[in-house]
């Protein structure tokens, strides 16, 4: 969809993910489209914060302000660790090693809402059943 989407010219500010669609084949098509992505990772992606060796992100000390880590497999982004409201971690990623607190804010409000819209879609209209 992207792909097609950057044909007839369209160009988001972001592209905006679950981590269903946090693959590394998804991760260097958005990048070879020239795209900034922000998008959720689970807590046993790995990651190598000091050049030692790979970990699991649940493992790393990840600031809710961002760590620039190695993903593995892709290159360096910058991953947020954000407290949810059971007192888990949720992480979001994105290729933008310089987004600030304010921009990811907004981004992930975004995102929130088409993931609001997506569930109605499925709820109410049945769409899945299409």
């Amino acid at each position: 969809m992207l792909l097609k989407a950057k044909t007839r010219g369209f160009k988001p500010e972001c592209v905006l993910s679950d981590s269903r669609y946090a693959g590394l084949k998804n991760f260097k098509t958005i990048r070879d489209c020239g795209q900034a992505r922000m998008t959720r990772l689970k807590p046993n992606r790995l990651i190598n914060p000091d050049s030692i060796g790979d970990i699991p992100l649940s493992s790393a000390d990840i600031s809710e302000t961002g760590t620039a880590v190695y993903l593995k497999g892709y290159r360096f982004v910058k991953v947020f660790g954000i407290i949810d409201r059971n007192g888990g971690t949720e992480y979001q990623a994105t290729d933008e090693l310089y987004m600030d607190e304010f921009r990811r804010i907004r981004l992930s409000d975004f995102s929130q809402t088409i993931e609001e819209y997506h569930r109605g879609l499925k709820q109410f209209c049945g769409v899945e059943r299409c």
